[in-house]
């Protein structure tokens, strides 16, 4: 393995090794400093049969743009992955940007325009031949930008896999390395594959009338103890994670929402005569709660006051 400190280098001359050392092991980018970061890191490079792995650690804080020059000047016949382990950062393609958080993974290809920064963070990188992927992938062409986030389960087993393949490379024997490269390629397909099968709607028309029809289901259905964010996607025809992006774009999770509404109705049954018969315990359970103490907890946070001052105070 071999292993790079930038801390073991004089400051004027640590950014320009790191540079070098992209260039060589992942790829040529335009790197740019972001003024007054600091230019520490470690680099560690770990070769697996035919794979050669790369991990950063505390990578110095740049912006990394590839652009027509770079293309040119080494058009490349593979791809990049990236497996972020920690921080969050960005990539810009052509149309969109994207923000990548712990745990996500994307692929570039280096035939085209990218541009990307990454604060402080982990990350393992690693170059797979586009000949290797090609075989396996339906569409191959479309990769360059891939994003498979970290809440997708074959996201995590891929990013484990490589991880842990990093980490006991040295103990493993020829056989086992080329079979590790084999499973590696295999697992890094179908994720793909799958992640580009969610794709996220693009619509913001579309995702606001989504997030609306979401909140009317909530209205209707928030007396259902079981209703939660895999239901309500189902009902919609959306994926899980998909609605709770769209809830996200509103600063809210879909369970808040959820516990709002039955937050709400549970007041307004409190404060109206025609259910003072009714005991707080069973207005709780009719709005959804299954858990009195969870009730008294989430009522008294919205509303200031424990349901029972809640009546007492509208009595």
């Amino acid at each position: 393995m071999f292993v790079l400190s930038l801390d073991s280098l004089p400051p004027h001359e640590r950014f320009e090794v790191w540079r070098q050392h992209i260039r060589r092991t992942a790829l040529d980018f335009q790197m740019e400093p972001l003024s007054g970061e600091r230019t520490s890191g470690r680099v560690a490079v770990q070769t697996i049969g035919e794979l050669g792995i790369t991990k950063l650690e505390g990578s110095p804080v740049a912006r990394y743009r590839r652009g027509r020059a770079e293309i040119a000047r080494s058009p490349v016949p593979h791809y990049v992955v990236h497996f972020h382990l920690a921080g969050s950062g960005f990539i810009r393609l052509r149309e969109q940007e994207l923000v990548i958080g712990q745990g996500d993974a994307f692929v570039v290809d280096p035939l085209h325009q990218i541009e990307m920064a990454f604060p402080g963070s982990r990350a393992l990188i690693t170059r797979i031949p586009k000949e290797w992927l090609a075989p396996r992938v339906a569409r191959p062409d479309p990769l360059h930008g891939v994003l498979v986030r970290h809440d997708e389960p074959l996201a995590r087993l891929l990013t484990s896999y490589f991880v842990n393949g990093f980490e006991t490379a040295e103990e493993l024997t020829a056989d086992a390395r080329a079979l590790f490269v084999q499973h590696s390629v295999e697992l890094l397909a179908q994720a793909l594959a799958e992640s580009r099968t969610r794709a996220p709607l693009r619509s913001i028309a579309l995702r606001e009338a989504l997030f609306v029809r979401a909140c009317r289901l909530i209205r209707l259905q928030y007396g259902d103890p079981d209703l939660a964010p895999k239901t309500l996607a189902q009902a919609l025809g959306i994926s899980t994670r998909l609605l709770q992006r769209i809830f996200a774009e509103h600063d809210k999770t879909v369970m808040a929402h959820v516990w709002e509404e039955r937050v709400n109705r549970s007041a307004k049954l409190l404060a109206d005569p025609q259910a003072a018969h009714r005991s707080v315990t069973e207005i709780a359970f009719a709005c959804g709660f299954s858990d009195l103490t969870h009730f008294g907890r989430v009522f008294a946070a919205r509303l200031g006051v424990t349901a029972t001052q809640w009546r007492r105070r509208a009595g």
